[in-house]
């Protein structure tokens, strides 16, 4: 009879286990990564005995932990992960979404200048591409000692008559601005200055812009020596975005 209870005991000891609602939550390593680095997810879920994945590519993995490596193209945003756990018998899960910080990669490559780019170089801080006024613009700025050693800003807006990113390679005729541009224009804007001063806009009078596509889809886009209205000022840059 003792022997009876006992298994009765462990019997209800397993059930219960089984049923044991399971809490699901992760962490990641950082609140924010740059675009090209291994997102790394570790299960801190409660009373889980099988994990369910789903990674901002749609992707599913079912290891306990997970290692997701992001595109060194990435644009700046969020990505989201989900983790679905579930009980020992399966019956019972539990889910839970977490937004990651992506920001974009400033490549060795990107750069622009005041100049033919051989001197006054500035390596953005940041970059972004968007629709603004119904060009896709892509932007790159910097803070700090500007191109002309005033303690400020530079700004660089590159205007294309597309409300998206162009879908294959090709050169586009520089404008004198982007309010009225055609199929094979482009217009470029460097901003510099501060609030002390005031700033200054350079804009394209003449020149190429030669746009190409890399290997994942991004957009690269790549000018020289560009004349703008003040005859010391020579655009120049090369900026891989979105």
């Amino acid at each position: 009879m003792k022997q009876k209870y006992c298994s009765l005991f462990l019997l209800f000891i397993v059930f219960v286990s089984c049923r044991k609602i399971p809490t699901a939550n992760f962490t990641t390593d950082k609140t924010a990564y740059n675009a090209g680095e291994t997102i790394h997810c570790k299960d801190v879920s409660d009373n889980a005995y099988s994990w369910k994945w789903t990674a901002p590519n749609g992707n599913i993995y079912t290891t306990q932990n997970l290692d997701f490596v992001t595109d060194i193209y990435e644009a700046s945003g969020t990505k989201t992960f989900t983790l679905e756990v579930a009980s020992k018998d399966g019956k019972k899960n539990s889910t839970i979404s977490k937004s990651i910080t992506i920001n974009e990669l400033i490549l060795s490559s990107d750069y622009f200048s005041s100049d033919s780019g051989a001197n006054n170089k500035i390596i953005p801080l940041t970059k972004s591409c968007g629709v603004n006024n119904g060009n896709w613009v892509i932007s790159a700025s910097f803070s700090g000692t500007n191109v002309h050693g005033v303690s400020g800003g530079s700004y660089l807006d590159i205007f294309l008559p597309t409300t998206s990113p162009p879908l294959a390679s090709g050169t586009y005729s520089l404008q004198t601005n982007h309010t009225s541009l055609m199929t094979g224009q482009a217009s470029i804007s460097l901003k510099t200055g501060d609030n002390d001063v005031g700033y200054q806009t350079y804009n394209s009078n003449t020149g190429q812009l030669n746009v190409s596509i890399t290997s994942t889809g991004k957009v690269r886009v790549v000018f020289n020596n560009i004349p703008t209205a003040a005859s010391y000022i020579f655009l120049s840059g090369d900026i891989t975005c979105h």
